[in-house]
Parts: structure tokens; C-alpha cells; sequence
């Protein structure tokens, strides 16, 4: 019984919609500058000598459709993500996206380009569909507590564990996508991952792939093995000790940072930014805590504050 109440305070504790509400527009709201940022309809135009269907694409009976077509998929995808983000038809619109991004997010991978981060993105947006992220900071939501009470009358809302398993399962997608990276360099190299030289092999490779970082950083790196080496641990040890963040708020407060920030160095020394896995760092903030924090002290400087009025009365 104790497990099992672990269990059900994990998922379904007692907690507020505005967490989910704020995480739902910021997400939305990525996943339309991300569309809008990758021209998903090109693939249409790559040679079909290195079309190969992924499994969804054999299972279900799709092909790629043209050009026009993909481009009216990919909009309809960003108005998609634009409604949810406003609050307006959020589950059907949010729904009707896990279905367009599914398509067009498999494209690459049927020419060979497998997106790491691109699965994740449309499991937390089937995600966001079947849950209550709706009933804060939503256009609906809005015009529902306006139809159902009088003028001046605002009602509470209950706290409830609908607005919590959401945020944990986007949470363990995450921890689970990190943790297999770290398993599969284990299984597949093992310490050799670590105490070769091939981290520097990594970060030259994508160096002469055409990535261009905005630093020169990663050849400094791959020429001094008491840099490249450190990192490659860190790099293992991070993935495989991420999930501790979903049950201790003590590894939360330093694995989270960490990894966000070890995101924004690959990006700099190899010039490979995982935009994806940024977005997905947001379930993690507690969003109704830093709005909390934010007003009392924005009420402890009001109250610093004396009007001119009253100095000038005094």
C-alpha cells in the first residue's frame, strides 16, 4: 500500500492547472517558431533513389504526397499549434497536430535523416490532447467561466492530479529518451566511449559535415584529451543519472540546469542544437511558484514605496 501510494502522489497529487496551462502555450508556441524554422516540404523534392518508408509510413499505406500538399500540411500544423497556444479548441487542435507532425516529422527519417528529438515532440503533444491543459490561461476557458457564472463572481479552481500526470509523464519521456542515449553508448562502445579518442572523432566529424558553430571551441577541445575525455564522462554519467530529477528535488535542482546548459554547449562547440529536448525542459519549472515569487516581490516593492501624495500631506 505504501508503494502504491508513492505511486498515486507521483502522478496524481493535488495541483493547480496554471503549471500545465503555461507549459502548454510556451510548447505550442516552440513548436510554431520550430515548423516555421524547417521547410519540412523539401523531402518532396529529394531524389527518390533514397526514399526507403519508415514503418509507419508501410503500416499505414502512406507516400509522400507533393510539394503543395506538404506545404499545406506544415501551415495547417503551425495554425494548429497557434490555436492551442491560444486556448481556442486547445484538445482538438492539439489532437488534430499529434496526427500532422506524425507525417511530416517521419519524412526525413524515410530518406535516412533520423530526428533524435522529433518522437518526443509528438509524444508530448498527444499528450497535452488527452490531458486538462486547457482550463488556465485559454481563450475557451475564458468564455466557459463566463458563460457558466454571474458578472463579478470568480470561481476557484480545485486542485486536482489532472493537472499533474501530464507534467510527469512529459517528464519521464525526457529522463527515458536521456537514460537509453546513455545505455546504448554503454552497450554499443563501453568505456571505450570515454577513454578513446572518440568524442574528439564526434565533434570533428560534425565539424566537417558543415556545421558551423559560432565558436571556435570544439577544435581546442578535440586536440587536448584532458578536455574532450572529462567531457565524454560527464556527458554518460549526465544521461544515465538523469532520471534521479523525477524523484528527488535536491538532483532536480542541479541534473536539470546542468543538462540545459550541456545542451547549449554542444550547440556552441559542434553547432548542433537540440531545440527539441529545450522544449521539453519546461515541464520541469515550476511556473506557478516563479509567477508567486515574482508578484510577492512585486508586492514587497509596492510597499516600499510611498505615494508623493502622502509625503507631500506628512
Amino acid at each position: 500500500m505504501r508503494l502504491i501510494d508513492r505511486w498515486n502522489n507521483f502522478f496524481f497529487a493535488p495541483k493547480g492547472p496554471r503549471d500545465l496551462a503555461i507549459c502548454r502555450i510556451l510548447f505550442c508556441g516552440g513548436m510554431l517558431v520550430h515548423l516555421s524554422l524547417n521547410p519540412y516540404w523539401r523531402w518532396a523534392n529529394v531524389a527518390h533513389a533514397f526514399y526507403r518508408k519508415v514503418w509507419l509510413y508501410r503500416a499505414l499505406g502512406l507516400s509522400i504526397v507533393s510539394e503543395p500538399w506538404l506545404k499545406t500540411m506544415q501551415f495547417t500544423a503551425m495554425g494548429l499549434f497557434l490555436l492551442a497556444m491560444l486556448g481556442l479548441l486547445t484538445r482538438v487542435s492539439l489532437a488534430a497536430a499529434t496526427l500532422w507532425i506524425l507525417y511530416l516529422f517521419a519524412l526525413p527519417s524515410s530518406f535516412g535523416k533520423t530526428g533524435h528529438g522529433d518522437a518526443i515532440l509528438v509524444l508530448i503533444t498527444f499528450v497535452l490532447a488527452v490531458s486538462r491543459c486547457d482550463e488556465a490561461y485559454s481563450l475557451e476557458h475564458l468564455l466557459r467561466t463566463r458563460l457558466r457564472n454571474s458578472p463579478g463572481r470568480k470561481p476557484g479552481v480545485t486542485p486536482s492530479g489532472e493537472y499533474q500526470w501530464p507534467l510527469q509523464l512529459c517528464r519521464i519521456l525526457l529522463a527515458l529518451v536521456f537514460f537509453g542515449a546513455g545505455v546504448t553508448k554503454l552497450r554499443r562502445s563501453g568505456l571505450d566511449w570515454i577513454t578513446t579518442d572518440n568524442f574528439a572523432n564526434l565533434i570533428t566529424q560534425h565539424l566537417h559535415l558543415g556545421h558551423r558553430p559560432i565558436t571556435h571551441w570544439g577544435l581546442t577541445i578535440a586536440r587536448h584529451p584532458a578536455l574532450y575525455k572529462p567531457l565524454a564522462a560527464a556527458t554518460i554519467l549526465g544521461e544515465l543519472f538523469f532520471p534521479l530529477a523525477l524523484f528527488s528535488r535536491t538532483a532536480k535542482k542541479f541534473i536539470i540546469p546542468l543538462a540545459f546548459i550541456t545542451q547549449i554547449l554542444i550547440g556552441l562547440i559542434i553547432g548542433v542544437w537540440f531545440v527539441q529536448f529545450m522544449l521539453c525542459y519546461l515541464f520541469f519549472v515550476p511556473w506557478a511558484e516563479v509567477l508567486n515569487r515574482t508578484s510577492f516581490l512585486d508586492r514587497r516593492r509596492a510597499r516600499r514605496h510611498v505615494p508623493t501624495d502622502i509625503i507631500e500631506v506628512l
